[in-house]
């Protein structure tokens, strides 16, 4: 789907909607700018990166891939190990 056939579905939705009379007014359907885009992206976060400002490798390679990990024969700890933060070890956010 394009950019703009999100923008005329968006419409169309608002229409649909504000016809049946479940949007309250003033109200629209539409796509995220770049900066809600963003801040919903990093949740919250505020630093440079999800993690905070840390750039030194044991912070960055226990959240990242990056150069040093990301082939297979230059693996490093604690990628796909139990240290660090590991996808789908903690319960989600409620």
């Amino acid at each position: 789907m394009s950019w703009n056939e999100a923008v005329a579905y968006c419409e169309r939705l608002t229409a649909r909607e504000r016809e049946a009379g479940r949007l309250p007014p003033g109200y629209v359907y539409r796509l995220p700018t770049e900066a809600e885009w963003e801040f919903a992206c990093r949740a919250g976060a505020t630093g440079q990166f999800a993690w905070g400002d840390a750039t030194d490798e044991g912070t960055v390679k226990e959240y990242a891939w990056y150069q040093k990990n990301a082939r297979a024969d230059l693996w490093t700890t604690p990628h796909a190990s139990q240290e660090g933060p590991q996808a789908g070890r903690d319960a989600p956010d409620q």
